[in-house]
């Protein structure tokens, strides 16, 4: 009677005679050159058997052992979406030989379970273990990202309390195209027509990773003028009398435009 190999290529098989007749008592020899009933220890394959009574009568006889198809496992993943987070998988598969129920268990805290989540980028290896405590081994790599999306603003300030700012921001990293959300509802990399204030972007690649970042658009406010000093004509009807402005704030250069009492006002270039 054989007892076949739990595992693919072990040597754990037996067989067991099952000797009647003849006269006293018996002697085994196998193939092998073991001389016990049962046989141990037995490798997959073919042996023969010659039992032996006490007067030398013999019979023969053949059994086979078999083991069972090795565990061949399928490995799969889902790579991480954005770099530097938790969100790949891993899955195993028993494709062939092996006897079920199986279990699992996975390195690097990747848990018990044929299909882990959760995992960071690494490189995982699973143990497979069947209803015989065969096993098979097998790893896979879970990537991500080379590189996280990195944002780099620039803007233009208004002038004067005027809608004539602008803010843009810059992408690199990530994965695939980007798309643009920002807080005044625009959809490119650059917004124009901006009063002062503060405005956010929110910029999403092709993996659904995203970064923020918010840019404050300043008001170069108008120029101040305040005149400083002035001569009085020295005469009636004289035309020598002069006044001086003093200019802060602004952006240089200026004009001036001055108004002489005369419906025209007069227009000079700074000096």
């Amino acid at each position: 009677t054989p007892g076949d190999v739990n595992c693919n290529g072990a040597c754990d098989g037996t067989a067991t005679a099952n000797a009647s007749g003849g006269s006293g008592t018996y002697d085994y020899q196998w193939s092998n050159g073991q001389t016990t009933n049962p046989a141990v220890n037995l490798c997959p394959g073919a042996y023969s058997l010659t039992v032996t009574d006490t007067y030398g009568c013999t019979v023969t006889d053949n059994v086979a052992i078999t083991e069972p198809g090795a565990i061949t496992l399928n490995l799969t993943r889902t790579d991480v979406l954005c770099k530097g987070e938790c969100t790949g998988t891993a899955n195993v598969n028993v494709t062939s030989g092996g006897t079920s129920p199986f279990t699992y268990q996975w390195d690097n805290g990747a848990g018990t379970t044929s299909n882990p989540t959760g995992l960071c980028a690494n490189t995982y290896s699973v143990t497979v273990t069947d209803a015989n405590d065969c096993t098979a081994t097998g790893s896979i790599v879970v990537d991500e990202p080379a590189t996280s999306i990195s944002l780099t603003p620039s803007h233009t300030d208004a002038t004067c309390g005027d809608s004539d700012g602008s803010a843009t921001v810059s992408v690199t990293g990530g994965t695939g195209s980007y798309t643009y959300e920002w807080s005044t509802g625009g959809t490119e990399n650059t917004i124009s027509g901006l009063f002062a204030g503060v405005y956010t972007v929110t910029v999403t690649d092709d993996n659904g990773c995203t970064e923020t970042e918010t840019i404050n658009v300043n008001d170069i406010g108008g120029p101040t003028a305040s005149i400083t000093s002035f001569n009085n004509p020295t005469c009636n009807l004289a035309c020598d009398g002069e006044a001086t402005v003093t200019v802060s704030s602004g952006t240089a250069n200026y004009t001036y435009t001055w108004s002489s009492g005369s419906p025209t006002p007069v227009t000079t270039p700074s000096t």
